[in-house]
């Protein structure tokens, strides 16, 4: 079921009321959803959480999966079809962008373009997509093939190309966003990696923080814990996650660091996002206290400030998925204070 934009404004208003007041019962769903789509990839990068746990299951059926948005679509703006593995992976996902595309939700998913053919591309570019993100950790082979096991740099390069001439000779609108982890070894290269990409058809170049932060990659350099300050607006505003089998989690910043909320398939969205435990963790926020939710004390996602923060509720989420990597690129470039913890 569609809902109009001006009654999708009023809700992301009724979610930053929730937030300021620090209420622990959200009004209603978030405006942003994450569905794990596959748990299977191709590749084995050592910054990846598969490096350090398995991910038992295939991917997500469409059935599933449709659960999820039926129950989110009133609420829903923006869904990213990502999660541990591979979306293309997924011989339904161009079938799950259509879905979301007919009721109105805008679909963005990241991918590895190893599986890149004129074949794929053109299903991607039929599906509707909005928003596509070409995961590229590394300006050099060296370095690229170091974080991307399994991957051949030029060959990425090659199928990215072919990529963009097919998107600019079908003038198609999906925006493209060319990203690269910040790494040990990635870091050096970021100015490197701005300027290569800076090229027709790629609408942004994202020098995106390393949400995992895993020990043997960071050593000895892992964040330190959360402090008190401005509450997490991902608890009220999204995204939630959802993965392939229909387990959900209250964020994906702490994916897998926790047990599962519940199931989709046995309890209503809203009443797991709503929850005994997402409760709890909101209550922790608030407070700023975090010993209940040990999991929210490491989490390795950057800090926005509060200016930030109200404009993730007030724009659409579209609108914040193009604008998220300018002030990234401006902190990360220019140190300008837009985020409380950015490294």
């Amino acid at each position: 079921m569609r809902q109009s934009e001006s009654r999708r404004r009023f809700h992301n208003l009724r979610l930053l009321s929730s937030y300021l007041r620090g209420e622990l019962r959200c009004p209603d769903l978030p405006a942003t959803a994450i569905v794990g789509v596959s748990n299977r990839c191709n590749l084995r990068c050592p910054m990846c959480l598969r490096a350090v746990r398995g991910f038992p299951g295939t991917q997500a059926d469409f059935g599933t999966f449709r659960t999820v948005i039926d129950q989110g679509a009133r609420f829903f703006r923006y869904v990213s079809l990502d999660g541990p593995g591979e979306p293309l992976l997924n011989p339904d996902l161009h079938r799950m962008v259509r879905y979301c595309r007919s009721l109105g939700i805008r679909v963005v998913y990241s991918t590895n373009c190893t599986l890149f053919s004129k074949e794929n591309i053109q299903a991607i570019l039929d599906s509707g997509l909005d928003h596509i993100i070409l995961s590229v950790n590394g300006a050099t082979a060296e370095v690229f093939e170091k974080y991307n096991l399994g991957a051949d740099y030029n060959q990425v390069v090659r199928n990215i190309r072919l990529f963009l001439s097919m998107k600019l000779e079908r003038r198609s609108p999906v925006l493209v966003t060319v990203q690269m982890v910040r790494l040990p070894d990635t870091i050096p290269q970021a100015r490197l990696f701005q300027t290569q990409w800076r090229v027709p058809g790629v609408d942004s170049v994202r020098i995106k923080s390393d949400v995992v932060r895993l020990e043997h990659v960071w050593p000895g350099g892992r964040r330190k814990p959360r402090g008190p300050g401005n509450r997490c607006p991902r608890l009220w505003n999204g995204p939630l996650y959802v993965n392939y089998d229909g387990d959900v989690n209250g964020c994906p910043g702490i994916l897998l660091r926790t047990e599962a909320l519940g199931n989709v398939r046995e309890k209503a969205l809203i009443d797991l996002w709503n929850g005994k435990r997402m409760q709890e963790m909101r209550k922790a926020h608030v407070e700023g206290d975090y010993a209940s939710v040990p999991e929210c004390s490491v989490c390795a996602y950057p800090s926005p400030r509060l200016p930030l923060i109200l404009g993730s509720f007030l724009v659409n989420p579209f609108l914040a998925g193009r604008l998220i990597p300018v002030f990234e690129k401006l902190a990360f470039f220019r140190k300008l204070p837009f985020y409380e913890r950015f490294d």
